[in-house]
This record gives C-alpha cells, structure tokens and sequence, in this order.
C-alpha cells in the first residue's frame, strides 16, 4: 500500500522484483519500487532505473555508462552491462523508493526482472 502512495505521488508505478537475483544485495525477490516518472537528461550514473526490453520485459538495472546519448545499466551483481542500451523511448522510470515485503508481492504490481 506505502509503495503504491508514494508511486502516485509521484506520477509513477510499482513493480514487483522477479527472483532473479542480478540486483542483490540490493534488490530481491522480496523488493517492491516505487518508480517516478523522470526526464532522461535528469537521469545519474548510479540511479537505478527500469527500461522496457525490446521483448517487452521491464528491467530493472543500475545506470552505469552514458555513451553517445544513451545509458548502459548493469545489474549489481552482474559482472556486464546489458546488451540494450535505455534511451528516451525505453525508458519507464527511476526508482524513488524500495520496499522490502516479506512475499514479495504488492497487489497486482508488474513484475521487473533484475536479470542475469
């Protein structure tokens, strides 16, 4: 409930973390985010973002590299970056805030991977 609050308040979503574990420490199978709604050009090295996959998924990764107007993540237990680089279009948000339940579940919350 506290995820999906601070998601609205932000203009954003929530999504559940897949048990994937390319996140950990940081991010589990037990983590629900809150993500705002962020304009590209205000985007860090070190936020942790999610973009959509060119298959769909959305991923959940940290910003690692700008290169030549995109962004490179890398998971935080993952030892490359993503073969897909964010960029404007793919892009669905930072997250602004992490909670961590004890299911892992948070209502009909999507599910992210954190993957390998």
């Amino acid at each position: 409930m506290m995820a999906q609050r601070t998601a609205e308040a932000t203009g954003g979503q929530v999504f559940t973390i897949a048990p994937t574990g390319s996140m950990k420490p940081t991010l589990d199978e037990n983590s629900v985010v809150a993500v705002e709604t962020v304009a590209f050009g205000q985007l860090r090295q070190g936020d942790i973002i999610i973009y959509r996959s060119s298959t769909g998924v959305p991923v959940v990764h940290r910003l690692y590299e700008r290169v030549d107007g995109c962004w490179f993540v890398l998971g935080d237990n993952n030892a490359s970056v993503d073969r897909e680089a964010v960029t404007p279009s793919n892009l669905l948000g930072r997250v602004c805030a992490i909670f961590y339940t004890s299911s892992g579940q948070q209502g009909n919350a999507p599910a992210a991977l954190a993957q390998r």
